[in-house]
């Protein structure tokens, strides 16, 4: 193995920490099955327009919406 050394933020090693004693494992472990799970996703161009293909379908009158969007799903804009 490869000694790496990395920064994470408090939030970051916080719930790192946490997971990682859930799963019973040690930090090392568990960071190291994160990439592996990282790499075995497909990155394609082809996959990800697929995996956004939702995007841009529910087109509406309302301009703001990418900025009230917690609002408009709450029902509390009109």
């Amino acid at each position: 193995m490869v000694r790496l050394q990395i920064q994470v933020t408090e939030s970051q090693y916080s719930r790192i920490r946490k997971e990682a004693f859930k799963q019973k494992v040690p930090i090392s472990k568990f960071i190291r099955s994160l990439i592996d799970m990282s790499f075995s996703v497909p990155h394609s161009s082809k996959s990800a327009k697929r995996a956004f293909s939702f995007v841009g379908m529910g087109r509406d009158s309302q301009s703001d919406v990418s900025e009230k969007h917690d609002q408009y799903l709450a029902g509390l804009s009109g």
